[in-house]
């Protein structure tokens, strides 16, 4: 065979390169979310959202091999079997596929695999060709861990709540993009992104005298801290508000997070009495203390603890409570939103006013 096969995904398109020189050109068009192409046995083998084809490399007629998997991330044939790498959190791994016989069993698992373990896989078997037998298949790491960005089932972490406040969670599947579901120790469950997760300590990551966040005395909550002394299972937790040290399990303790405020950051400042007023951050001078240019051209100085956070627009849903800048300088009113829009909300005022649009960038979750 002198052709060569590969996927254009801003064309939707299976393309064929001539390899004695007849140039590229689009063999089967209106393809979508292909994630894996391979030979075997004479036919272009296509994965292309939760199944696989078989295709004919001379017409582009195409019959389906198998259905309903899960994310395919790399197929690999060594003449006799399939080898398909699948992406998930409870039965992700390799699977060796028999497609004469529509038989398969998994060879390797592995809770969660990325883009760049498929990538690694893929380029070392095309490397081996069509003889590529199972065992060169599977060499490498396929699997991430929270030390490397990811984090695997049923692995305990910290996650941002819509009060701005940590609660330990277990993690319950990985959705891929970087999402996860998770469930909180009060029994709530929710989906989270890995930048608002924090990771547990263990006796190893741990030191004295390290700033931590850890639960004490409710259903997951956590609070700032630091380590005094390290124990088998547990840590003895100097409060940051002066509470005496208490025990806490490793299981219960995650580093502590940078700061969320920094210069350029634009935040809800306390003004005076319960007035909140919208700000960017112009100047930090350690100890949470900053300088800040609010938006009518006042500037001031404020502490950390007089701030509102922005939060991502997917945090926001239907009723929840807010301040959200409404026809001033910055001042912020109370309000519910009424409608999420892609670069705002319609907030619901307390005070009678009509429904207004208020953008992102003048929304913060109401502190009560």
């Amino acid at each position: 065979m002198n052709y060569l096969f590969d996927y254009d995904s801003q064309s939707q398109s299976i393309m064929k390169s001539d390899t004695t020189g007849g140039g590229r050109t689009v063999f089967a068009s209106n393809w979508r979310n292909v994630h894996a192409m391979t030979m075997h046995n004479g036919f272009l083998l296509i994965a292309a959202d939760t199944s696989i084809y078989s295709m004919n490399p001379q017409d582009a007629s195409f019959t389906t091999v198998t259905q309903n998997w899960s994310l395919i991330r790399a197929l690999v044939s060594d003449g006799q079997f399939l080898y398909i790498l699948v992406e998930n959190a409870s039965n992700g791994g390799w699977y060796r596929f028999d497609v004469a016989n529509k038989k398969h069993d998994q060879i390797y698992r592995a809770n969660i695999f990325n883009a760049a373990s498929a990538i690694w896989v893929s380029q070392s078997s095309q490397a081996a060709g069509h003889g590529a037998s199972s065992s060169s298949v599977l060499q490498g790491q396929a699997s991430k861990t929270s030390s490397d960005g990811y984090y695997g089932l049923s692995e305990r972490v910290g996650c941002l709540w819509n009060n701005n406040a940590y609660y330990m969670a277990t993690i319950l599947a990985y959705l891929g993009n970087e999402t996860y579901d998770i469930v909180y120790d009060d029994g709530t469950k929710s989906r989270t992104k890995f930048s608002d997760m924090l990771p547990c300590l263990n006796a190893k990551s741990m030191q004295v005298g390290q700033p931590v966040m850890a639960v004490w005395k409710s259903q997951g909550q956590l609070y700032g801290g630091k380590i005094a002394a390290i124990n088998d299972e547990t840590a003895i937790v100097n409060w940051d508000d002066g509470t005496a040290g208490t025990p806490v399990s490793w299981q219960d303790i995650v580093e502590k997070p940078s700061s969320k405020y920094g210069v350029g950051k634009r935040v809800a400042s306390l003004w005076s009495g319960s007035d909140y007023y919208m700000a960017v951050i112009r100047e930090d001078f350690g100890n949470k203390k900053y300088r800040i240019l609010y938006d009518d051209g006042t500037n001031s100085e404020a502490n950390e603890s007089q701030f509102l956070p922005l939060l991502k627009p997917e945090m926001y849903k239907e009723g929840i409570k807010v301040l959200a800048v409404w026809q001033s300088k910055g001042k912020l009113y109370a309000g519910k939103i009424q409608e999420v829009y892609s670069h705002g909300a319609l907030v619901k005022w307390y005070d009678g006013s009509a429904p207004s649009e208020a953008r992102w960038d003048s929304i913060v979750l109401h502190p009560d």
